[in-house]
């Protein structure tokens, strides 16, 4: 069963070409929305099934 996390993951690897990598529940990535070159963008996934991202090369 696909879940919002994994979908978001999918499509971060779909587009970046980068496997997320991390924990099971907080993954690092590169950020889609400027040229990153190392891993910025934190996707994380809460206990009720909230997903979190973050960009903390500080994108807006």
């Amino acid at each position: 069963m696909s879940t919002p996390y994994t979908r978001i993951l999918q499509a971060l690897y779909d587009r970046t070409g980068h496997a997320p990598r991390g924990s099971a529940t907080q993954k690092s990535t590169l950020c889609p929305a400027h040229d990153d070159r190392h891993p910025s963008l934190s996707v994380g996934v809460t206990s009720t099934g909230v997903v979190v991202i973050t960009c903390h090369a500080g994108c807006r």
